[in-house]
Formats: structure tokens, C-alpha cells, sequence
């Protein structure tokens, strides 16, 4: 069993690791460590994050489970590897451990939030809405969220909800690029193309050589027949191209 103090230093030594992002040290560091302590809980959730962090993705699957042996009522490591398996291309099981996750902290909103983006990748979206709503109902700044339930409801063509959600995430972050972007495709569909282009062009304050948000107020000033500014959209949308 190791000394007391030594596990203080070890940790806190890990701690200035992963802060400077040495994350060769710290794996390092952590391995060493849990030679002579296997089942510590901090030491060996340190490695997975560090290994998932530096895109040993197989390798943080492994830590994770090991995690999951010492602690199978952790939320943090079910939702953790549910983040692993999704880099690992297997969002059934990611979504699997994002349930578990749930079923042990059912106010986990970035485990609905991310569970709601499988459902959408699925085309799923009446599945993912009640998972979004919990989401924003656990976290009211999770601004993700308020983009993905704008994006599911239009999806469903529930235009007023899905402008309401991109509304209520620019009450929290008035400068939120995606909420500009996503208003602005609402409005085009609906065929509002003043609004649209307010939207596009405040997206744009934010990320200036946004290719597609460009490319889209191309579209509308065709419609509009604007040629001067047609001609200078076009020559930024090129720029942002090449």
C-alpha cells in the first residue's frame, strides 16, 4: 500500500501534468503508479482521460473499463466512456453508456445532450427531443443543447419551436454564431430571406470566413438580384474556399 503522502504528491504531481498537457507524462506517471495501486479510483481515471485526451482512444476504452471494475455506479465513467466509444465509431454502445449514465444521475445533462446527438445522427429526432428538453431543464447555460433542439424541431418542420430554442440560447450568449446560423436557415426555409440574411451576416461578425454561412447569402442575394453585393460575396466565399 503505498505511503499516504506519496499518493498526495503522485496526484498532486499529475494534477501540473495534465495542466501543462504533458499527457505523455502523466500516462507515464499513472501506469507507474498503479503497478503498486491497480484499484485507485483518481489514478486510474487520470489515465483514461489522459489517453483519451491525447487520441489513444483503444487504450482510454481500456482504462475506462478498468475504472468501471473498481466503480460501476460512477455517472463520470459510464458518460466517459460513452465519449470513448463514439471516437471509436460505435454509437450504439456510446449511447448504451450514456444511458447507464443517466440511470445513476438522472440530471447528467451533457449525458441527455449527447445521447440526443445519436438519436439525431440516427434521424431520430422525435426520440431526441424529450432528451434535449431534460438537458436544457438540468443546465440552462448548456447552449448546445438549445442549438440541437432548434435543429430537431426543424427537422420535424416545428418551425416556432425551433426558432423559440435558437431565441432562448441567444437570451443566454447574445454572440452565438451557431444560433445566428441555424435562425438563418429556419427563415430561408420559411422563405423570410430579410431575416435570413440579418442572420447570416451576424453569424458572419463572429466567423467572418464561414464558408457555408457566405455560400448561403450568395443564394439569397441571386434571389434578390443585389449584383454588387452578389459580386462581393462571392469573391469572400472563394477566399474562404481556397
Amino acid at each position: 500500500m503505498p505511503n499516504l503522502d506519496l499518493v498526495t504528491e503522485i496526484k498532486k504531481n499529475l494534477s501540473s501534468l495534465l495542466a501543462k498537457n504533458d499527457l505523455n507524462g502523466a500516462i507515464i506517471l499513472a501506469k507507474k503508479f498503479l503497478e503498486v495501486a491497480p484499484n485507485d479510483f483518481y489514478i486510474t481515471n487520470v489515465l483514461a482521460v489522459a489517453y483519451f485526451n491525447d487520441g489513444q482512444y483503444r487504450n482510454a476504452l481500456v482504462a475506462n473499463n478498468n475504472l468501471l471494475k473498481i466503480n460501476a455506479n460512477s455517472s463520470e465513467a459510464h458518460y466517459n466512456k460513452g465519449l470513448i466509444l463514439s471516437k471509436l465509431g460505435d454509437p450504439g454502445a456510446a449511447a448504451t453508456a450514456y444511458k447507464h449514465a443517466i440511470s445513476l444521475a438522472p440530471k447528467h445533462s451533457l449525458a441527455h445532450n449527447n445521447l440526443a446527438n445519436i438519436y439525431m445522427q440516427k434521424g431520430d429526432f422525435e426520440a431526441a427531443k424529450p432528451h434535449l428538453k431534460s438537458a436544457i431543464d438540468y443546465a440552462p447555460n448548456n447552449l448546445n443543447a438549445y442549438i440541437n433542439s432548434s435543429i430537431a424541431n426543424t427537422h420535424v418542420e416545428n418551425f416556432e419551436a425551433a426558432i423559440h430554442w435558437c431565441n432562448q440560447a441567444l437570451a443566454v450568449k447574445s454572440h452565438l454564431p451557431a444560433a445566428h446560423k441555424q435562425l438563418g436557415k429556419i427563415y430561408s426555409i420559411l422563405g423570410k430571406l430579410d431575416e435570413a440574411k440579418f442572420h447570416y451576416q451576424k453569424t458572419l461578425e463572429s466567423i467572418p470566413d464561414d464558408a457555408q454561412t457566405l455560400y448561403n447569402l450568395v443564394m439569397i442575394e441571386k434571389q434578390t438580384h443585389d449584383s454588387n453585393e452578389l459580386g462581393r460575396l462571392r469573391h469572400l466565399a472563394r477566399r474562404a474556399l481556397s
